[in-house]
């Protein structure tokens, strides 16, 4: 039953059905969201991130921002880079202010942050970790939410990057926050 009911949720999204998917209930679309970042942990090297971003995307645009929950739990419970970056690409679509309500809760900041403690990351989950960091820290957030998310930017572009288009982006999405 449960898959059953996944693949109808997994037809939603491909569809956009949008009446559909708003009428799902955040715990449906959270165990959904579960599901399938259970999937991309166990087939990461061949995963579609960007159909990641966009399911965010999906769920943001349809009311369901609080369906991370679960996702930041499972995250938490047993971290890794790995895990990491998957939470982070889902999130940059989730998180995504343009599409939400209001802004992301300093608490799931707090998940985030704390699964990524300890973890050693490549720049490029690093880079995914800090971007979705720092959809939280929009116009309206929290004054201490942009201020935490701006002092763990300059805290990461001290190491630099190999990259200089991930330095760059960092740079300019820091700059931005302090803007704001």
């Amino acid at each position: 039953m449960k898959s059953e009911k996944h693949r109808s949720i997994a037809q939603m999204v491909e569809t956009f059905d949008e009446d559909r998917l708003v009428a799902l209930t955040d715990a449906q679309v959270g165990d959904f969201l579960l599901g399938v970042i259970e999937a991309y942990d166990d087939e990461y090297e061949s995963a579609d991130f960007d159909r990641l971003v966009s399911m965010g995307v999906v769920f943001a645009k349809t009311g369901h921002e609080n369906a991370d929950q679960p996702v930041l739990r499972w995250l938490v419970e047993n971290p890794s880079a790995r895990r990491l970056d998957i939470v982070s690409t889902l999130l940059l679509g989730l998180w995504n202010r343009s599409l939400r309500q209001g802004p992301v809760a300093a608490p799931k900041l707090d998940l985030l942050r704390q699964a990524r403690q300890d973890l050693v990351l490549d720049e490029y989950v690093e880079y995914n970790y800090l971007l979705a960091l720092s959809r939280a820290a929009d116009s309206d957030a929290p004054q201490h939410v942009k201020d935490l998310v701006a002092q763990l930017l300059v805290r990461a572009l001290k190491r630099k990057f190999q990259n200089p288009h991930v330095q760059s982006v960092l740079q300019s999405t820091l700059q931005h926050i302090l803007k704001r």
